[in-house]
């Protein structure tokens, strides 16, 4: 098997993601404060997409009830944190170009087994830059609760998965470890 073309874009999305990470906790740093103070508060959940890592944040209450409209990350409107920009996607177009040219080079062999290679190749690339922007999320989650002084659960998932990881653990929680949380 030849080396993973993908695998070169690692260092281009650490690099991206060191720029923005003041910038990231500054945001979490604005929410935390913004919800800290409803009595209702229970956990942030917060959903990123695995493609771009977009991420959107909102609050849930003692019953795991959102009490808060779903905010996007990071925040580029403070005005109107509904505003779409807001929503747009994370990982800059460049990174996402080069990981479609990739997958195009592939695709133009038009062979199965080299298709088969491209998605050992992918599968291999997304679980890596999935684990470094988890760390990197978790990273930032940490610098804001504590400039912050919280203490609040935060969750933090794969859109349409189930369960999640505890930001301030680490630890995978399971669909049904969720819901004993609300049941306190």
């Amino acid at each position: 098997m030849s080396t993973n073309p993908l695998m070169k874009l690692i260092p281009e999305l650490q690099a991206f993601l060191e720029t923005v990470k003041l910038s990231m906790i500054h945001d979490l740093e604005f929410f935390i404060e913004r919800e800290i103070i409803n009595p209702k508060l229970r956990m942030f959940s917060f959903i990123y997409s695995y493609e771009d890592f977009k991420t959107v944040v909102y609050s849930l209450d003692h019953t795991g009830e959102t009490i808060t409209d779903v905010v996007g990350l990071p925040i580029i409107n403070y005005k109107n944190l509904y505003a779409t920009e807001n929503y747009e996607r994370f990982v800059p177009y460049a990174i996402e170009d080069k990981e479609h040219d990739i997958c195009n080079h592939y695709d133009a062999f038009n062979n199965d087994k080299k298709m088969d290679e491209y998605w050992d190749f992918h599968d291999a690339y997304y679980t890596k830059k999935t684990n470094i922007f988890k760390i990197w999320f978790m990273e930032c989650w940490h610098i804001a609760s504590k400039n912050t002084n919280t203490n609040v659960l935060a969750l933090f998932a794969i859109h349409d998965s189930s369960g999640g990881v505890d930001l301030k653990t680490g630890t995978y929680l399971s669909d049904d470890e969720i819901n004993t949380l609300f049941e306190n």
